[in-house]
């Protein structure tokens, strides 16, 4: 935690001093910790020891199971540019982990678990992402950037496509991918909230989340294209909560952030 806490506040150098005198006092059990591993690593590559940051987290990627650490992992090594295909093949890893958590995902699901799931996902989508970009694959990567902007919306993922479309000589362009025109309201009026369970693009089921509902907002929202939210291929599913608004002639899906 202390490690974490330096790299933080940009304290790289105190955060290798406290790693370094931890390695040299911990039980053996506790140096062996993926949290302390990632952090010591992080803070060797920071302060300039990139061979041995690089060789702790390749130990750590090696060995680990866990999505969270692998994505993680990756990242750093990502953004510091080394071991590109370690880090690449790591974060793939991390995704398909999260592809098998999320096969019997269903709309009875805790909404709040189903939230931080898709915050989780969208930055496993970033790193990849980012990884991609870094090893000259900017096809590719905007596939993955673009739907970690969708689900994740973190501002860091803004800035890799902001660098993305840069290096290719163009503006970023956002649209706002939380509101969804559904087509003419057709005598409808008001609003009613849905849970959306969403694969490869599609919607796969649609609940009403209280008692209020619009008459045919299922078929509308059936219709409707989710352009962008998956990366091509993925076989990620993810529970959305979204707002039917009928106004004015016309409805819209408003989803939540």
């Amino acid at each position: 935690r202390l490690m974490n806490m330096l790299l933080g506040d940009g304290e790289a150098a105190s955060a290798f001093i406290a790693g370094e005198s931890a390695l040299a006092h911990l039980p053996e059990a506790a140096q062996k910790d993926e949290a302390f591993q990632l952090a010591l690593g992080h803070a060797q590559i920071a302060t300039g020891e990139k061979d041995k940051g690089a060789a702790t987290l390749e130990a750590l990627l090696n060995n680990s199971q866990n999505p969270e650490t692998l994505n993680d992992t990756a990242y750093v090594l990502a953004v510091a540019s080394l071991d590109l295909p370690l880090a690449e093949k790591s974060s793939r890893n991390a995704l398909d982990k999260y592809a098998e958590e999320t096969n019997s995902v269903s709309l009875d699901a805790d909404p709040q678990s189903s939230k931080s799931q898709r915050i989780r996902i969208a930055a496993a989508w970033d790193t990849l992402g980012w990884i991609l970009f870094r090893e000259g694959k900017f096809a590719e990567a905007e596939g993955y950037l673009r739907a970690a902007w969708i689900s994740g919306q973190n501002p860091e993922t803004s800035k890799h496509l902001t660098e993305l479309a840069s290096s290719q000589g163009r503006k970023l362009q956002l649209d706002d991918a939380h509101k969804l025109a559904l087509g003419p309201a057709n005598d409808r009026n008001g609003d009613a909230e849905y849970r959306l369970l969403l694969r490869e693009g599609k919607v796969v089921n649609i609940e009403p989340a209280g008692d209020k509902t619009i008459p045919g907002a299922r078929d509308l929202i059936a219709r409707a294209k989710f352009t962008g939210f998956f990366p091509p291929g993925s076989q990620i599913a993810l529970v959305r909560l979204g707002y039917v608004n009928c106004h004015s002639g016309v409805c819209e899906l408003i989803l939540e952030p």
